[in-house]
C-alpha cells in the first residue's frame, strides 16, 4: 500500500525583547539543528536560548501543564493510506493543529497536501494576498500555475 508523507512544522514566534533570556521547546528531532543555530542566533540578537528538547507528547504535555516556553516548534510526520477516509481524517486533524496554532498567534509550514483553510492560510500569511496580486501582475496569463494558487486566490 501505498504511503504518503506529511510534515506539519508548528512555531510560535512571539515578539522578544533584545538581550532576553529566551526558552524554547522542541522536538528532539530538532536537537542538531538548533543547537547548530542557536549560538548564531545569540550572537546577533544578544538573546540567551535555553532549549528544552524532547518527544513532541511530552513537550504537549508540558506545554498544557503551563510550563514555561516562549516559543515551541514541533514536526510531524505521519504516514497514512491514501484513502479517500484517511485524506479526510488527516484533513481534518491538520486544521486543527493549525487552528490551535493560530490561537497561540503561531504560524504553520505550508504543507503538500492542502487541508488548510483560506481563513487559516491568510490568518498565518497575512500578505498572501499581495503575493498572488504580483503573480497576476507578472503572469497574467497562468502560464505558472499549481494547485496551490488555484485553491486560495481570491476569484
Amino acid at each position: 500500500m501505498k504511503r504518503l508523507t506529511l510534515a506539519i512544522l508548528a512555531a510560535l514566534w512571539p515578539l522578544f525583547v533584545p538581550g532576553a533570556e529566551l526558552r524554547v521547546s522542541a522536538a528532539a528531532s530538532l536537537t542538531d539543528v538548533l543547537q547548530e543555530i542557536g549560538p548564531v542566533y545569540e550572537k546577533e540578537s544578544g538573546d540567551a536560548i535555553l532549549f528544552n528538547f524532547g518527544a513532541s507528547s511530552a513537550l504537549a504535555r508540558q506545554i498544557q501543564e503551563g510550563a514555561p516556553a516562549d516559543m515551541f516548534a514541533i514536526v510531524l510526520y505521519v504516514n497514512q493510506p491514501t484513502t479517500d477516509q484517511a485524506n479526510a481524517q488527516m484533513g481534518k486533524q491538520t486544521r486543527e493543529v493549525i487552528d490551535l496554532t493560530l490561537k497561540h498567534r503561531g504560524t504553520f509550514f505550508l504543507p503538500y497536501q492542502l487541508h488548510y483553510t483560506p481563513e487559516q492560510l491568510r490568518a498565518s500569511y497575512p500578505q498572501i494576498d499581495a503575493f498572488f496580486a504580483a503573480k497576476q501582475r507578472y503572469d497574467p496569463t497562468g502560464l505558472l500555475t499549481n494547485t496551490f494558487y488555484e485553491r486560495y486566490r481570491k476569484q
